[in-house]
């Protein structure tokens, strides 16, 4: 694989031309037993569709195909087999690339992706190390009977969610903002997989020597022991209950900290057999309270591995809130809060390019940002995708001239104060937690089908 050198910028189709290698990508398919058809949507050409899909206004079919037409494949286009300008409007041929689309090639291509956007950005290190913050999140698809199989909805009693919810466990870096493939699951269901399971398995995926930020939820021993086992150091907020077992019934009753060895207790021994009865994990149990005016104190309790002073460790778990404007960014600038798909395993492809897609706007801010001399999470991810979004069909559309081009990139990381987060010098005061909601005109759609509601409408007349 051939890394991207630092202060190199290239526009997404070049940067997915250069990872991801006709001699790569054709290999990968043959290996899944899948044809490279000699047609207009290339392999490489359709995951560079699917990620513009995310990065468009309407996220629809559609418009992606009337940005191929355009021309917005840039390079990728001399993979194509056929003439761009003479493809048609349906939409039915792309549809039939994304499906055929084996769900392994596309996390391995992914994951190719990834592994170069990481690799390119040694300057957004934490003290020499990669920090992730490690946190859950889900995603909304309609229940069709196609979804159903994989992603049960929730029941109560005979009635049934329209909506089947996928449970995902995601990683982002807490400087460039570059996240992990995820890993997902059913939230419901008698296959039905928890944060802690699907965090696991993402944790055999991380980069070497990287240290682990949690919060309560994924802070367990299972977690801690899978992190250290793999390599990593861990810096995770604890339960109270949690926090005695590590410390072996003691309590922690002052702000300080306290060695300890944490061990597995029966509960964890039967819920994860994995997990050897000997095994152990040397630490230090950090109690901190933090002190907001205005506000009832918090108190923290940590267990980690890392060897750093209170303060240090303090200020560095308080980078963990960055994923939750991450999630903010990827559902809302990306759409990806309801994925309009038609099976489990489309709906699993559109979350990792989607995530292929966010990391390729990290990818380009983090080099703007290092041009602007401005770190990749003091400007506005919303902001530069849209700026992304608009230069990016300039430079399809601009003149075979090497001066037009380099004008419109030289834009891509201009006037980046303009768009970054302001600095207030006051802070403004904190809203109340209420929740406005808007009036329903129309009922709720209940899970029968169309033909028996409109039959108990016509009784009703």
């Amino acid at each position: 694989m051939k890394k991207a050198e630092p202060g190199i910028v290239d526009m997404p189709d070049e940067f997915i031309n250069r990872i991801l290698s006709p001699e790569y990508v054709e290999e990968l398919m043959d290996e899944f037993d899948q044809d490279v058809r000699d047609g207009l949507f290339h392999p490489a050409m359709t995951v560079w569709l699917m990620m513009f899909q995310r990065l468009s206004k309407k996220s629809s079919l559609s418009e992606a195909v009337q940005a191929f037409r355009a021309g917005v494949g840039g390079v990728l286009t001399h993979r194509c087999r056929g003439s761009i300008s003479k493809a048609s409007d349906n939409t039915s041929g792309y549809s039939q690339a994304r499906t055929r689309l084996p769900e392994e090639a596309v996390n391995a291509m992914v994951e190719m992706l990834n592994e170069a956007m990481i690799g390119s950005h040694a300057e957004c290190l934490w003290n020499g190390r990669h920090v992730y913050a490690l946190d859950g999140t889900d995603f909304r698809v309609l229940a069709e009977e196609g979804v159903r199989k994989e992603f049960p909805p929730a029941r109560a009693g005979k009635a049934m969610s329209p909506w089947s919810i996928i449970r995902s466990v995601v990683a982002t870096h807490v400087v460039s903002g570059v996240a992990l493939r995820p890993e997902s699951g059913p939230m419901h269901g008698r296959k039905a997989v928890g944060e802690v399971g699907l965090g696991k398995k993402l944790l055999e995926r991380f980069p070497e020597s990287s240290i682990i930020l949690a919060d309560k939820g994924l802070g367990t021993y299972s977690i801690a022991f899978t992190a250290v086992n793999n390599g990593h150091d861990v810096l995770l907020r604890l339960t109270d209950v949690r926090a005695c077992q590590a410390l072996g019934g003691k309590k922690l009753k002052e702000d300080g900290e306290l060695p300890c060895t944490w061990r597995p207790t029966e509960w964890i021994q039967t819920e994860h057999p994995e997990i050897p009865s000997e095994s152990e994990l040397p630490g230090r149990i950090i109690r901190h309270t933090f002190h907001q005016p205005g506000f009832k104190p918090v108190v923290l309790i940590f267990f980690t591995t890392l060897t750093l002073p209170i303060e240090q460790l303090v200020s560095l778990y308080a980078l963990r809130w960055n994923i939750e404007t991450d999630f903010r960014s990827m559902k809302t600038a990306l759409k990806m809060e309801l994925l309009d798909v038609h099976s489990g395993s489309m709906a699993r492809k559109e979350i990792a390019l989607g995530i292929a897609a966010y990391n390729m706007i990290r990818h380009l801010l983090v080099y703007a940002a290092q041009a602007a001399n401005l770190l990749p999470r003091q400007i506005s991810f919303t902001r530069y995708a849209t700026r992304v979004r608009y230069i990016g069909i300039g430079f399809y559309h601009a003149a075979p001239e090497p001066k037009a081009h380099e004008e419109l990139m030289q834009r891509l990381i201009t006037n980046l104060h303009q768009i970054a987060h302001p600095k207030r010098r006051k802070k403004r005061p904190s809203r109340p937690r209420k929740v406005l909601r808007p009036p329903e005109p129309f009922p709720f759609w209940n899970t029968k089908s169309r033909k028996k509601e409109r039959l108990r409408m016509v009784k009703l007349a």
